[in-house]
């Protein structure tokens, strides 16, 4: 469903119905070391964004599995939000100021499809310490479990509400 709460259409307008997923290492890991060994500083470049990388890739050379599952909890986000993270912020210090430094992530999207099993999920992805995060394995069966789940019914927001 859309904003509105009409169905989505296919290219042919049939409603889609279901949407079969496929969740793969980002390869972020891979990027990043080819990155550093063809450049001659540890910088970001435009093929990562901030927004999305893990906070131990600020500060370290080699990017690890965990990493991608960090990455993977930030594009959670912006599939519910329909923004990227931390949309409000313009330039990418400032983004890794709030993830590094303030150890800050984005607040809990307001939709149907993220249930409290599935904003957990994407809580643990985000944990400080890279091995304490799930693997992308893990996150598959988890995600397989929440499948059927029907979506959440979500309260009126208090300014939506008729104080009358």
């Amino acid at each position: 469903m859309d904003d509105d709460g009409q169905p989505i259409k296919d290219d042919e307008g049939n409603p889609i119905t279901k949407i079969d997923a496929c969740v793969s290492d980002f390869e972020m890991a891979k990027v990043f070391d080819e990155v550093n060994e063809h450049s001659s500083n540890n910088t970001l470049t435009r093929q990562a964004s901030a927004r999305w990388l893990a906070p131990e890739l600020v500060n370290t050379i080699r990017a690890e599995p965990p990493s991608d599952v960090f990455s993977f909890a930030m594009l959670m986000i912006e599939l519910f939000t329909l923004q990227p993270p931390f949309p409000h912020l313009r330039r990418d210090a400032q983004v890794i100021h709030r993830i590094v430094v303030m150890k800050e992530r984005p607040p809990r999207p307001r939709s149907p499809w993220v249930s409290d099993a599935m904003w957990q999920l994407i809580q643990e992805c985000w944990n400080e310490q890279g091995d304490r995060r799930p693997t992308m394995g893990q996150v598959v069966e988890r995600l397989k479990e929440l499948e059927n789940q029907p979506p959440v019914t979500l309260e009126p927001e208090e300014e939506e509400m008729d104080t009358d």
